[in-house]
C-alpha cells in the first residue's frame, strides 16, 4: 500500500506517531482486529460535509465497478 506522510494540521496540539487502522474497540475481551483490506485512507483535521463524503465516494467508486 501507499503511505503518505505530511505536516500535522494547522492548530494541532500533540504528538501524531502510529496510527492504528481496523482495531475495534472492546472492554477487556478479545481485540478485533480487522483481516481484509482498506482501499482509501484520509485523515482530515476537520469534520467533512455530507457533499465532500459524496464527492470523495464518487471520485474513488470506479475502481470498485459500482
Amino acid at each position: 500500500g501507499r503511505t503518505t506522510v505530511g505536516t500535522p494540521p494547522t492548530g494541532f496540539v500533540g504528538t501524531m506517531n502510529n496510527i492504528t487502522l481496523g482495531k475495534g474497540f472492546h472492554l477487556g475481551g478479545a481485540e478485533r482486529i480487522y483481516a481484509g483490506r482498506v482501499s482509501n485512507t484520509q485523515i482530515y483535521n476537520r469534520a467533512l460535509t455530507a457533499s465532500e463524503i459524496t464527492q470523495n465516494f464518487n471520485a474513488l467508486r470506479g475502481r470498485f465497478g459500482l
